[in-house]
């Protein structure tokens, strides 16, 4: 079954439009003006990787607790060294 793509016209001729003003205006642009645009840009691109690190970090936190629990509680238990079995499962990990 053939699938159908459905294009809102206007919204491209927008898009399209606001591309074109870009160009523009970054033609017209002095050369301080373009180097504060980059500095604009780089710091949003600084700030957006600090945050993208932050919640990274909070997603993995949970984790590396969980395993850091489950690894002391086979340290701890002193029947998990002696049986080769729990031994092949504590190498998994």
């Amino acid at each position: 079954m053939p699938v159908r793509v459905v294009l809102n016209s206007s919204i491209l001729l927008s898009e399209l439009s606001d591309v074109l003003d870009l160009k523009l205006k970054l033609a017209n642009s002095t050369e301080a003006e373009l180097r504060s645009l980059q500095s604009s840009l780089q710091n949003s691109k600084d700030e957006v990787a600090a945050d993208l690190q932050r919640n990274v970090f909070k997603k993995c936190v949970p984790t590396l607790t969980s395993c850091r629990m489950h690894l002391r509680r086979i340290i701890a238990t002193p029947s998990s060294f002696s049986s080769p079995r729990k031994l092949g499962r504590l190498r998994t990990i």
